[in-house]
């Protein structure tokens, strides 16, 4: 793997790529705090709906890296964890429904891996 001054270079060059939605950051940004025994945040405005994508990709990864969670395993433990995990219940508890609140429109407009899985969103929740 790499160390962290290589990774902070990475992180350069991500930061000044002109890709659209760059999640690459986020990712970097990850790895490099973990690295570094360090702390990081994610968060939309009311900490449920993209927080949870994010939080719960993240999780994925730590299990896939730290602890070799099958390949073929991987979205579905993903799927699982959005769907029946500790970020649907923050919306049932924030708002009463056990679903995030993104339309399928909206949903093909985020990067692949911060998409909610079928039936674990509505567009006409409230948040």
């Amino acid at each position: 793997e790499p160390d962290v001054d290589d990774l902070l270079n990475i992180m350069k060059d991500a930061v000044h790529c002109k890709k659209n939605k760059n999640v690459d950051i986020l990712h970097l940004a990850s790895q490099i705090c973990r690295r570094l025994h360090g702390l990081r945040f994610v968060n939309c405005k009311s900490g449920k709906d993209r927080t949870g994508m994010a939080a719960t990709l993240e999780q994925i990864q730590i299990l896939s890296r730290e602890y070799d969670l099958a390949e073929h395993e991987y979205q579905k433990a993903l799927d699982a964890m959005r769907s029946e995990g500790v970020r649907i219940e923050n919306c049932q508890k924030n708002i009463g429904h056990r679903k995030f609140a993104f339309s399928t429109l909206q949903l093909t407009t985020f990067p692949y891996q911060y998409r909610a899985p079928v039936g674990s969103f509505q567009s006409n929740v409230s948040s």
